[in-house]
């Protein structure tokens, strides 16, 4: 069996493994936040998930970048494969619903956020960071912006990671992960096409968290790294 998933308690010892990690709906409305599947699970002990304890789930995927920490509220087990209801999830750039998404879309070609509506492109993003994380390269001097596809905030950066990298690059999803990510590139030629509509568009949908920030900021984060024409 190739163990692909492995979930680690707070000294580092391997509670089980898992050929695979499958995000679930739960309709029971039990109460509990999220439920996880974990296929063809080699476990010693089930009644240790109970212990209060925070766990980790990380991969041979991804290159270490799924790194998952919860506590276990219940527990089902069905022949070798276990359903856990979770809670105090700790996830980093990781959303629920990344691992079902590249199930489904990670062969797919072009701007495939356009499909997702508001913050569920933040889904998108998790998905490029766990694919290529957020240090590849960028191998164009010129860059070129579609701004007729950023109709919000976190569209920004869906385009800026197509744009600047390619298929499912990552460059962050706010403001500070942006600016250290282009404070390690060389100075590059970038135009954002139809920038004032996609301003607008930014400045209507930043989160709240960003008291006193718009869209001009990125503007001025891209113009000190780069050499940024708007157009």
């Amino acid at each position: 069996m190739n163990n692909l998933y492995y979930l680690y308690d707070g000294l580092g010892n391997t509670i089980f493994t898992s050929h695979d990690f499958i995000e679930c709906y739960d309709v029971s409305d039990i109460g509990y936040s999220y439920l996880f599947l974990f296929t063809e699970v080699s476990i010693k002990n089930k009644n240790y998930l109970y212990d209060n304890k925070t766990f980790t789930l990380r991969s041979n995927l991804f290159n270490g970048r799924l790194d998952i920490s919860f506590s276990v509220k219940k527990v089902i087990s069905y022949n070798n494969n276990l359903y856990l209801y979770i809670d105090d999830l700790s996830s980093g750039v990781y959303k629920i619903g990344t691992m079902s998404f590249l199930k489904t879309r990670k062969n797919d070609i072009g701007r495939i956020w356009l499909d997702m509506k508001g913050d569920k492109k933040k889904i998108y993003l998790s998905a490029s960071y766990l694919i290529n994380g957020d240090n590849l390269p960028v191998k164009k001097n010129n860059i070129i912006i579609e701004g007729k596809y950023i109709n919000d905030y976190y569209s920004f950066y869906c385009e800026l990671g197509y744009s600047f990298i390619g298929q499912f690059g990552y460059m962050g999803d706010n403001f500070y992960e942006l600016e250290g990510y282009l404070s390690q590139l060389n100075q590059i030629n970038v135009i954002w096409k139809d920038s004032e509509l996609s301003l607008k568009s930014i400045d209507n949908t930043i989160p709240n968290g960003y008291i006193g920030r718009s869209a001009y900021d990125l503007v001025s984060i891209l113009r000190e790294h780069c050499n940024l024409t708007l157009e």
